[in-house]
């Protein structure tokens, strides 16, 4: 057992060890404090250009992570080469499946602005071309020269009807035959009016010049055929011309890109196939309000190019922080615009995701984020399972009916790296659950939550307050406010031996403690004001807290800070509320009776104990078994309960107090009530170190000062958690005057001999424990216990036996 004095119960940072007089003059911290595990599995994993070793960033917030990814990437990603554009255009083989083309950074741009130019100017001269005075010449001799030999087929066959005695009638509909006598033509009265044999004389001479007319029409539609085919041969002979030119500045521009130059080749064979749409292109304009509208398109709107992913600016790899990775952020998605009710789409209204405009680089998501939105994971992994991005809508993947609708081409996904950012327990829930995710997910960065407390650690902090003043514009903080924020590091991780790495809460103290200094109207940030920021932070939480203190001080919530009680000890808890957790003392009672139950858990019994509760009560048995059931069994039905405690109990950190209650209540010796116990206890007796253990005893050292402190309370805990003191200075000045104790000790025993004054005991060659001893008179009362139940035993067989004789009297 050892005595604690105020040097050991915390931590002071040595203040006048600064070679600084503020932080001004420090620099600013570089890079991350406290993290050298996380860092280089991080290098590993942004080193390697294998698939699928992709990035998973674990660890509480607050710690830096998204911080150092940032500060990581930023320093990296410039230093790598820029990746390519992506542009999607129309595909003239299948205009359902647009096509991307892969191209160097830069360029999407310059072609898109390109074709817009060339598109222009296409439309100009086109127009120009088929509204000049040589076109319509030429086109006129084309036309002439038919319709002169179309008049002299006709006239051939007029002659050849007219030797045969019918005139040729012709109408739109066709040609018409007419019999004539006398140079006049026969009406249809006349003509039935002839006898039978001039009939059929007309007839065969009507077939010979019908069968002839057939063989003129069948010829006049080749004859427009040609001429169809030589307008058209002048319109592609004008038009090819046309494009040498207009193209020649972009072939020559991009005569290194074999890719564009495909394109160019497929454009310019599509306008020469399509060179009548083009020269008389539908009126685009808005038309005026109709009951019957049409949607109209623009036939040049095939030619535009769509920056999907537009890399002209970027320097070096992008780095993209997706916050919001739904679905269609992600993935990217196919636009569709209204046009008289009717929704349309086309290939210029495809958008890129996240996903690709990190390609190449590094998308970095938080994994909570991404899994609440729907579809999105499983987009993500299968376009990493495929190394290709392909862009649909969600539509596409529930529609029951298919659907026409664009299907543009999957982009090549390459050398990129994403990083998810997220906490350990989502890693484990997705690595046991989720197959798909350890494949893609193989590298893991660890980030702590605390660091060495040493020199160097602490000139980081220093550093990191400077950063935090020049960034944010504060006060410069004095060398005793750094030094109180240094030992509120220990603090907050509870350990003289460590510092904190959750920088967020760091950073929240730092920007109070400037404002309470702007209220004093200083210049400087000093220790006051530091100190100002921390009980101000904890009065707006300790509501709670305060309210439990005022019924535990009027008595409400029974506890006792002084005098003697058997069967009752003064435990400790931590009550945890969101962002403000505090030390509860409670009052933990044990009764004994005869009995062969052992030892009764209430909580338990009605279901408010939690498993690690239960499981350090039965450690209690297993104890009272080792060290007092060797030689006859135990003899006793026990029930240990926390006192006024209406919630659930977990954790076992109060097992040690537990047994404390449970022996003085089976030896009938007295506890102090002026010391409170926290530790956890084994099987073999030895103490056990807990959590929360500064908080503990702060919570019930300010009961002790709420009722009166007498110089004989104090706070009984295991020798390990020594190094895990970091106290509040009003605590550690109650220590140091001696109205208040702490007590470090390794075993039950220990315990036994500081709460009941008594030696615990020991034994002698017998086995038995020397005479007033506390273990004396607990053997003593678990023998005289034994010894009565085995005679109430007795008792109870001889009056059951005489019962039964008296019912049956004549059985043997």
């Amino acid at each position: 057992m050892i005595k604690l004095d105020s040097t050991k119960v915390t931590c002071k940072c040595l203040t006048e060890e600064f070679t600084f007089t503020t932080t001004n003059e420090v620099p600013p911290l570089e890079g991350t404090i406290g993290q050298d595990r996380a860092i280089k599995a991080i290098e590993v994993a942004l080193n390697m250009k294998t698939k699928r070793f992709n990035l998973y960033v674990a660890g509480p917030r607050g710690v830096g992570k998204t911080s150092t990814i940032k500060s990581l990437l930023t320093e990296r990603a410039p230093k790598e080469p820029v990746p390519p554009d992506i542009v999607y255009v129309f595909n003239f083989k299948s205009p359902e499946s647009p096509k991307p083309l892969i191209l160097k950074a830069g360029l999407g741009k310059i072609l898109a602005q390109e074709m817009v130019n060339f598109t222009k100017e296409l439309k100009i001269s086109i127009t120009q071309i088929f509204e000049s005075d040589d076109y319509e010449k030429r086109k006129s001799e084309i036309t002439n020269k038919i319709q002169a030999e179309k008049e002299a087929v006709i006239d051939q066959v007029q002659i050849l009807a007219k030797g045969e005695g019918f005139t040729l009638q012709i109408t739109p509909q066709g040609i018409f035959t007419m019999p004539m006598k006398n140079g006049t033509p026969l009406s249809p009265v006349e003509y039935q009016s002839l006898p039978e044999e001039d009939k059929k004389i007309w007839e065969a001479k009507n077939k010979k010049v019908v069968e002839e007319i057939n063989r003129t029409l069948r010829t006049i539609k080749r004859i427009e055929r040609e001429a169809l085919i030589e307008l058209n041969k002048l319109d592609i002979e004008l038009v090819r011309f046309l494009l040498t030119h207009l193209s020649a500045e972009i072939k020559t521009l991009f005569s290194n890109e074999p890719d564009i130059l495909n394109y160019i080749k497929e454009v310019e064979d599509d306008i020469l196939v399509n060179i009548n749409e083009l020269k008389t292109p539908k009126d685009i304009s808005p038309q005026p309000p109709s009951p019957f509208p049409t949607i109209v398109t623009d036939p040049y709107a095939k030619y535009n190019i769509n920056v999907i992913v537009d890399n002209s600016n970027t320097e070096g790899a992008p780095v993209i922080f997706e916050n919001n990775p739904t679905y269609y952020n992600l993935m990217g998605r196919i636009e569709f615009k209204s046009q008289f009710g009717v929704t349309t789409t086309s290939f210029d209204l495809i958008k890129s995701g996240s996903l690709l405009k990190a390609n190449g680089g590094y998308l970095v998501i938080q994994v909570l984020d991404i899994l609440k939105n729907p579809y999105a994971w499983e987009a993500l992994k299968k376009s990493l399972q495929n190394s290709e991005v392909k862009i649909e809508n969600i539509g596409e993947q529930l529609r029951m009916d298919p659907v026409v609708t664009l299907k543009p081409e999957p982009i090549p996904l390459v050398d990129s790296e994403v990083i998810l950012i997220g906490s350990l327990q989502h890693y484990y829930l997705l690595y046991n659950y989720d197959e798909d995710f350890r494949k893609h997910f193989k590298i893991r960065a660890d980030f702590d939550t605390e660091m060495e407390r040493n020199s160097n650690s602490i000139f980081k902090y220093a550093s990191f307050i400077s950063s935090r003043v020049k960034e944010e514009g504060l006060n410069p903080f004095n060398r005793e406010a750094v030094g109180l924020i240094v030992d509120f590091g220990s603090r907050l991780v509870e350990n003289q031996k460590k510092l904190s790495t959750r920088f967020s809460d760091i950073s929240d103290l730092i920007s109070e403690a400037n404002y309470w200094s702007m209220q004093e109207n200083s210049q400087v940030v000093e220790q006051t004001h530091v100190l100002k920021a921390l009980q101000e932070k904890i009065y707006r939480s300790n509501l709670i807290e305060e309210k439990i203190m005022e019924l535990i001080s009027e008595g409400t919530i029974l506890l006792n800070t002084s005098g003697s009680k058997i069967g009752q000890v003064n435990g400790l808890s931590i009550l945890s509320l969101a962002d403000y957790s505090f030390g509860k003392p409670s009052r933990i009672t044990a009764s004994v009776s005869l009995g062969t139950q052992g030892v009764i858990n209430i909580e338990r019994e009605i279901a408010m104990s939690g498993p690690i509760h239960s499981k350090g009560v039965l450690i209690l048995t297993g104890f009272l078994r080792d060290k007092f059931a060797r030689t006859h069994p135990l003899s006793l039905t026990s029930s240990l309960v926390f006192e006024q405690l209406y919630e659930e109990v977990e954790g076992d950190s109060a097992s040690s107090a537990e047994l404390y209650a449970l022996l003085s209540a089976i030896a009938s010796v007295p506890l102090k009530q002026s010391l409170a116990v926290t530790g956890s206890v084994n099987q073999k007796g030895e103490i056990q170190p807990v959590g929360g253990v500064t908080r503990k005893i702060e919570g019930f050292y300010d009961i002790c000062k709420a009722t009166g402190l007498t110089g004989e309370q104090g706070v009984i805990i295991p020798i390990q958690n020594i190094n895990n003191l970091v106290l509040r200075e009003d605590v550690v000045k109650a220590i140091e005057e001696n109205t208040f104790h702490l007590y470090a000790i390794e075993s039950i025993d220990e315990g036994i001999e500081l709460l009941s004054s008594i030696k615990a005991g020991v034994k002698d060659d017998m086995g038995n424990y020397e005479e007033g001893s506390f273990y004396y008179l607990l053997t003593k009362q678990l023998s005289q216990m034994a010894s009565s139940l085995k005679e109430y035993s007795k008792e109870k067989n001889n009056r059951v036996n005489t019962s039964k004789k008296l019912q049956h009297p004549h059985k043997p």
